[in-house]
């Protein structure tokens, strides 16, 4: 019989992105959800709040030290409350050797992580060539081009 602390098990960790511009846009200003305004919303200044609080209870946890993969939606709230958890704010940007160098765990996307896919501008994604341009420290390989995708599947 395994036990839980067994090497046959990896416990997942699930953390849903900080609060984006579009939830403030649609919940308190009345801004409509087809507003072309929050397309790939980003992280509200609450949000980046939330992303630092939930950073530093995971430094005191000790958990970091525990974390060997992060999986991250590849829509721009969710790569950065990922990068600012599991890398600091301060670490934007910084290259793959520091990282590994720094034991920070390595972070990948992927497309099936998205909580909805496309009804909305805020639940659509810039182009993963734009996304690799900004988030440079994390791994797109397995993130299909949706426009190579929905050819494909019109074929």
């Amino acid at each position: 019989m395994l036990r839980l602390s067994s090497p046959h098990f990896k416990t997942l960790h699930l953390v849903r992105h900080a609060q984006g511009v579009h939830n403030i846009a649609l919940e308190e200003k009345g801004e409509k959800p087809e507003s072309e305004k929050l397309f790939d919303a980003h992280l509200s200044p609450k949000g980046l709040q939330q992303v630092s609080e939930r950073r530093n209870q995971i430094l005191e946890s000790g958990l970091l030290n525990t974390v060997e993969l992060v999986i991250t939606s590849p829509l721009r709230r969710a790569m950065e409350t990922s990068i600012g958890i599991f890398r600091g704010q301060e670490d934007v940007n910084i290259s793959e050797d520091f990282a590994k160098a720094n034991n920070f765990p390595p972070i990948v996307a992927l497309e099936i992580c998205r909580e909805r896919m496309g009804l909305y501008p805020c639940d659509r994604r810039a182009s993963i060539s734009t996304r690799r341009t900004f988030f440079p420290e994390i791994d797109f390989t397995m993130v299909v081009n949706l426009t190579v995708a929905l050819e494909a599947h019109m074929h």
